[in-house]
């Protein structure tokens, strides 16, 4: 898989904090986060964390990924939004 491949083919994690309004506290958010994100994104690639760089810091973790914030999004699909289990498990790690 390529760089470019990659990039196209990205995630969108929503903020679960309402006063954030600008990019500027979005990223403000990702930084306090980090070490989280970057645990989250890791996981994608390579279920074993025995294999995960042993040295992560946020200088690696804004190497590997740029975050870019939208303020909005919109749900175009019809129904109600569903929600995988795997899914709960992995972002409550964002709430605590």
């Amino acid at each position: 898989m390529t760089l470019q491949e990659v990039q196209e083919d990205t995630d969108v994690y929503l903020i679960p904090d309402e006063s954030i309004t600008n990019a500027k506290q979005a990223y403000r958010y990702i930084e306090k986060h980090w070490k989280t994100l970057f645990e989250v994104l890791l996981e994608e690639w390579i279920v074993d964390p025995n294999l995960w760089p042993q040295k992560r810091t946020l200088k690696l973790f804004r190497e590997w990924f740029e975050p870019i914030y939208c303020g909005m999004v919109w749900d175009l699909a019809p129904g109600p939004i569903e929600v995988e289990d795997w899914v709960l498990a992995r972002t409550t790690r964002f709430l605590s």
